[in-house]
């Protein structure tokens, strides 16, 4: 990643959109992947 100070086209950020959308979901299955062994512990 290259830190040039551009205006980012639309189809630029498209695929960077996508790229935090499934940054969030991977996270947020992994945080459930966590509670689910926490409460098997239990």
């Amino acid at each position: 990643m290259s830190t040039v100070a551009v205006p980012v086209p639309v189809p630029e950020s498209e695929p960077l959109a996508m790229l935090g959308l499934v940054t969030v979901i991977g996270f947020g299955t992994g945080l459930r992947r966590k509670l689910a062994k926490n409460s098997q512990k239990k």
